[in-house]
């Protein structure tokens, strides 16, 4: 029995994309998602089953766990999918009698049954113990301690943890639905996964769910945002909103759009470099010196006027651009110095349970923010080193030339020591001559006397 408890958890932790037993719980079930499931699934309805059509296309299940197989977690993701579900929860407000709970528990039994018998588990349970008998008595008491845990997490900020998940694969949708929708590579190129760190910060916003408060994430709008930025991404938001709720089959299980709001900070926060230069604002761009602005590394303009933005998403088959299997490239720059911080992932087959999915995002930002310190600290040093070299370059081509300047100034010297002694030579000469001049006359005159 110790091993159907273990197995039970585990693959309560897989579905709620939970990395451990300390991770955040999903919030409780929305009312539009219980009305969804309940008008979906009425009592005496046929149940989906491991062979179902998937209802939806689309989820916010995310791989977690490191002792499930790692190639099954598609199954699971199916699983949730053929329910019509983006995600799997309880109306924690309510008892395990409640009809919502009672379909979401029959579809953890499909799922978990599906798991273990194609071992997607590294153990496994004999089919003997493989019951309905066996697992639901289970199931009901590990409700009850995920209801009380999130009753107690209601009042955590650990809750944003799930918050964040979800927001890092809204970011995906954007690049994927911009694939599909065949836009112009420059377009493309600002959502490649290097830049998802762009689409703003989180806010904590308080809500209110049945009868517990928590708390939800909305978006920032960044400062440095220009407006067409922001009309850029209200106008794929709504495409990509929209095109959710085309593959949605009933109420209740649709995407959740992201929430942008207006931040009342004055402060930029952190920028990105190698954007298109529309996307900055004139205000951000007027604040920064020339070097900083040579520093920012912008591309070309790529966005077209506000009132022409729908204008990115291709008209017809002409403008239609085809891009490669697998979405986009994620650039590579010198300045990364080898490492891009958003290009990090965790390997599957770690389980690191002191850093959650938000702390690991702000990781990353903390990263990018030191690599671009660094960056500019080796530029700076590189153009010191120059100018050091450029000195000691001087120097040394002006050495000969003082040495020569000094050798000729000693010649002179010599010659005019030289010219000196010559003169002074001569001087004694007229002297002695002239004294001899005056005792001649001296004694000339003293004979005439005589």
């Amino acid at each position: 029995m110790l091993t159907v408890h273990s197995l039970v958890r585990r693959h309560f932790r897989v579905l709620m994309c939970r990395e451990s037993n300390s991770s955040p719980i999903p919030p409780t079930l929305s009312a539009d998602e219980r009305d969804g499931i309940l008008d979906r699934f009425r009592i005496g309805d046929i149940e989906p089953c491991a062979t179902s059509v998937a209802l939806i296309d689309s989820t916010d299940f995310v791989k977690t766990g490191p002792h499930f197989n790692s190639n099954d977690f598609a199954e699971v993701e199916l699983d949730l999918m053929r329910w019509g579900q983006r995600r799997f929860s309880f109306y924690y407000e309510g008892t395990m009698d409640e009809r919502v709970n009672i379909i979401m528990s029959e579809l953890f039994w499909t799922s978990f049954y599906r798991a273990v018998k194609s071992r997607s588990y590294k153990f496994t349970i004999s089919q003997h113990v493989l019951r309905r008998a066996i697992v639901f008595p289970v199931l009901s008491n590990e409700f009850k301690n995920l209801q009380s845990m999130y009753r107690a997490q209601c009042n955590s900020l650990e809750i944003l943890d799930y918050h964040c998940m979800v927001d890092e694969k809204k970011k995906a949708e954007y690049s994927d639905y911009l694939v599909k929708s065949g836009v112009s590579e420059g377009i493309l190129s600002i959502f490649q996964p290097r830049n998802h760190f762009i689409m703003g910060n989180k806010a904590e916003v308080k809500v209110t769910a049945g009868n517990q408060g928590s708390d939800e994430v909305h978006v920032f709008i960044p400062r440095w945002w220009s407006e067409k930025t922001v009309s850029l991404m209200k106008v794929i938001e709504g495409r990509v909103h929209s095109y959710a709720a085309l593959c949605t089959s009933f109420p209740g299980s649709g995407r959740i759009p992201r929430k942008y709001v207006e931040s009342d900070s004055n402060d930029y926060g952190f920028v990105p470099r190698h954007l298109p230069s529309d996307m900055y604002s004139d205000e951000f761009k007027d604040t920064l010196l020339p070097s900083d602005r040579w520093a920012l590394k912008m591309k070309p303009m790529v966005l077209p006027e506000i009132n022409r933005m729908e204008t990115i998403f291709p008209s017809g088959q002409t403008q239609f651009f085809y891009h490669i299997e697998g979405g986009m490239n994620n650039d590579y720059y010198t300045s990364d110095e080898d490492i891009s911080c958003d290009e990090l992932e965790l390997s599957e087959n770690e389980d690191d349970d002191s850093i959650s999915p938000s702390g690991q995002i702000e990781l990353k930002r903390i990263e990018r923010l030191l690599q671009d310190e660094i960056s500019t600290l080796k530029e700076n040093l590189n153009d010191s080193n120059k100018t050091i070299e450029g000195f000691q370059n001087n120097i040394l081509n002006s050495i000969p030339l003082h040495l020569e300047e000094l050798k000729q100034a000693r010649e002179d010297i010599t010659k005019l020591k030289e010219k000196i002694e010559s003169l002074e030579g001569r001087l004694e000469l007229d002297k002695s001559q002239q004294q001899l001049g005056e005792t001649s006359q001296a004694d000339q005159l003293l004979d005439s006397q005589i």
